[in-house]
Formats: structure tokens, sequence, C-alpha cells
């Protein structure tokens, strides 16, 4: 063992602690299970069975991880891990993401309390799931999907009972609607 290195044995070990990684930790806590979240800059999922260790993880045997947090290496023996390390959302060519109240997914859903006013722009799962979660906390949300329908390549029979369903909850609902240009309004909206 290197002098400094810590080891540490965990029933779940998640690595990412994004939407996904911080509720499959909460769900893993809430079933009794120990469970450590290893990501490299966000904030603790929360839960008090769950510790969080800012650090980056890299696996190095089947129940193994080496862990770098703080330059000091470490490593975590798990029964389980679960690799939420999540994607780079999409950057929409007519919208500049340095546009202040441009966020991406994930940070709009840790925004606490909700925006009262959302327009969600896309048509596929993540653009869904996060108008969808968005108005049940109680945020006024329009959708705007540029394609022809929702879902792209799904099944149109399944994806109607969805879209039904969207349309009871959100504010607006567009499809093939295109989106030239955002701008910043002079009460920040945009």
């Amino acid at each position: 063992m290197v002098v400094g290195e810590f080891t540490q044995e965990t029933d779940l070990l998640v690595v990412g602690g994004g939407t996904t990684g911080a509720m499959a930790a909460q769900r893993a806590a809430a079933l009794g299970l120990s469970v450590i979240v290893v990501d490299p800059h966000l904030p603790h999922p929360g839960g008090t069975s769950i510790e969080h260790v800012v650090g980056r993880a890299h696996f190095t045997g089947g129940r193994t991880a080496q862990v770098t947090r703080d330059d000091t290496p470490g490593r975590i023996r798990f029964r389980r891990a679960v690799i939420a390390t999540g994607a780079s959302p999409p950057v929409h060519p007519a919208i500049d993401p340095d546009l202040g109240g441009v966020l991406a997914p994930p940070e709009v859903l840790r925004m606490a309390p909700p925006p009262n006013r959302v327009l969600v722009v896309g048509g596929g799962g993540d653009a869904l799931e996060t108008a969808s979660r968005l108005a049940h906390l109680g945020s006024r949300v329009t959708l705007a999907c540029e394609a022809s329908r929702l879902l792209g390549e799904a099944d149109p029979d399944l994806v109607a009972p969805m879209a039904a369903s969207l349309e009871r909850v959100l504010k607006g609902l567009g499809i093939g609607v295109a989106v030239e240009s955002a701008r910043v309004e002079a009460d920040g909206l945009v």
C-alpha cells in the first residue's frame, strides 16, 4: 500500500453524481446499502448513508476501483457498481449555450425552486423527461420539437399516449417548430 492511500469498502460504488447517479445512490441507500459516490465536482447527492468522494475513479479489477482525490490515491472495494458518468447535452446551433438563462437538463433540474417558466427545445428522451419533470414540479413548460414528431424513430403507437399526456401537463407543445434564435429579454427571460 502506498503511504497516504486509503481503502474503503462499500456495497455500491456509483461513479458519477449527476441525476442518474444520484437517483441510483439514493435508492440503494433507501434499501439499506452502504453507498459511495465518486464524482470530480458535483455536490453531495443527499442521504445520510451516502458518502461522496470528490475525485475520479478508474476500475482496476473485478470489484476494485482506484480513486484519486486531492492528489491522494485510494482504493474502493465494492460489491456492485453503477457507472453514471452521463453525457454532454447537444448544443442547438441557433442557441448560444453561454447566453444567460440557457441551461442543460441536469442544471435546470437541480434548480431550487424550479423556474416559473421554461422553454425546452428538443423532441428526444432527455427533452421529454426534462419537460415532464419540470411540469410536475410546478413550472409552466413549453416544449418545442423541431422534428415532425416526438421521439423520432420510436413506434408512433407508443409515442401517441405519451404525447397526449404531455399535452395535458405542459403549457404548450409545438411539433415541427423551428428555433431560429434566442435572446435575453429585459426581464431576464430567454
